[in-house]
């Protein structure tokens, strides 16, 4: 099954967005580890000029999301995409995901 690496930044100022459809996210995301379809994925820190994001103290910024999903295809990696919370409720910026497929490991022995 082919490995594909998705780079999904978030949108300026839509913390509070992706906290409040979290909780969708992650119900989801909870089935694709069940199913193998996720190996890795993080949310990862925005830039470091980015504008302080006015949520309570001990709030993570977050400047979006990275995975690793295993599907047939890139076709069906971004199918999975429109189906998140943070695509369908404007936290992912839509011109700025981006989906790259990963080379397959070198066989086993290989030198």
């Amino acid at each position: 099954m082919p490995s594909f690496l998705i780079y999904a930044p978030d949108y300026p100022e839509s913390l509070a967005k992706r906290l409040s459809v979290r909780p969708e996210h992650v119900e989801l995301i909870h089935k694709d580890i069940a199913s193998g379809q996720q190996e890795f994925g993080r949310p990862f820190y925005p830039p470091a000029d980015a504008k302080p994001h006015g949520l309570p103290e001990g709030t993570p910024n977050i400047g979006g999301s990275f995975m690793v999903w295993n599907l047939p295809s890139r076709e069906a990696v971004w199918e999975r995409i429109k189906q998140d919370a943070y695509w369908r409720h404007g936290v992912w910026d839509k011109e700025r995901t981006f989906v790259e497929e990963f080379l397959p490991p070198p066989p086993a022995g290989h030198k």
